[in-house]
């Protein structure tokens, strides 16, 4: 007696039971996709802005390097500003260069101007994406810019330091609930190579004429 083959297939309930098992099974899938995304993509993030940083300190290290006189760093029309002077070069004149932080827009920006002359307005950006956080602005602890003055020895024309600026950025990323609440903090300190007990800044005079050049 031959046996005849069931041709019933699958009931509804077992299709239901399948489908379920399998739904399950693709939204574990797609959660771990959608975190492994995430994770890659927040990487990325504090990747890119580390060489950023990176690449902006590198420009303002050749810049500040062979500075002579460091002005002391102020907050003027909702930005922190620094300016610094070169000495004279192949019997050119002093150059000046001045830093902004534009806190409003989280924008780190330069620029260069004989110090004969009133200051171009041309800015450069070295830097995008930073804190827009109006606390920086009178925060202490958060200031962008510090200046430190040159000191010398007592008594003796013996240099002990030189000006330094210490430079604080804050470049805020997503946290890993998705707000923007995580802050990266770069922060180096450069050296004014040129600068003395006795430069300008240090004895109190403000070069490159800050109060006209800062807001113009």
């Amino acid at each position: 007696m031959n046996e005849q083959r069931s041709d019933e297939g699958m009931t509804l309930v077992e299709t239901l039971v399948g489908m379920l098992i399998f739904s399950i099974c693709f939204a574990v899938f797609v959660a771990g996709l959608q975190l492994m995304v995430r994770d890659t993509h927040r990487t990325q993030q504090v990747s890119d802005a580390a060489d950023q940083m990176r690449r902006a300190f590198q420009a303002m290290d050749l810049e500040a390097r062979y500075a002579e006189s460091v002005n002391a760093p102020a907050v003027v029309d909702g930005a922190w500003w620094v300016e610094f002077r070169d000495p004279i070069v192949d019997g050119g004149n002093p150059q000046c260069t001045q830093w902004r932080y534009a806190v409003s827009t989280g924008l780190l920006e330069q620029r260069t101007w004989d110090s004969t002359q009133p200051a171009g307005s041309t800015w450069r950006t070295l830097a995008t994406g930073l804190s827009t956080d109006a606390a920086i602005l009178t925060d202490a602890t958060r200031r962008p810019f510090t200046r430190t003055l040159a000191t010398q020895a007592a008594g003796t024309t013996d240099e002990l330091t030189q000006q330094t600026v210490a430079v604080r950025l804050e470049s805020p990323r997503r946290a890993s609930d998705g707000s923007r609440r995580a802050v990266d903090v770069l922060q180096t300190t450069f050296t004014a190579q040129n600068s003395s007990s006795q430069s300008d800044s240090n004895l109190g005079s403000a070069v490159c004429s800050p109060t006209t050049n800062r807001t113009r």
